[in-house]
Order: C-alpha cells, then sequence, then structure tokens
C-alpha cells in the first residue's frame, strides 16, 4: 500500500495528524525532521508528502526534499 509521508516537527500535532489521517484508513509514515523524511521517503512508496508550513521557511531543507 502506498503511503503518505507527514512531516512535522512538533512531535504532538504529527501524533494527532498521523491517527486522524490513519482513522481514514490511510497509510501513514511520520518524520519530525528534514533528515529523518529524506531517510523514510526513501524506504517507503509514497502516493503524497505534507509538510508543515514551519519547514517550508527553510531553503536548504525545503531543496533536499525535492
Amino acid at each position: 500500500m502506498r503511503s503518505i509521508l507527514l512531516i512535522e516537527p512538533d512531535v504532538d500535532l504529527l501524533g494527532t495528524l498521523a491517527s486522524r489521517l490513519r482513522s481514514r484508513g490511510l497509510s501513514v509514515v511520520i518524520a519530525d525532521s528534514v533528515g529523518s523524511a529524506v531517510e523514510r521517503a526513501s524506504a517507503s512508496d509514497l502516493l503524497a508528502v505534507l509538510v508543515s508550513s514551519t519547514l517550508l521557511s527553510d531553503a536548504e531543507g525545503f531543496e533536499r526534499l525535492k
């Protein structure tokens, strides 16, 4: 099953969002940093990536996610 990669540095919010997506039958892979997101993305079959707006202000991190 293809997964959604959810990237959010606030681990409480990350858990809440992941739980809500899973309750709707979605497969979710979580990451709390760009580094862990890159690692998880390379090991997963992803359908979509949802990125926290707080990470988008980091140009270097955003480039690594591409």
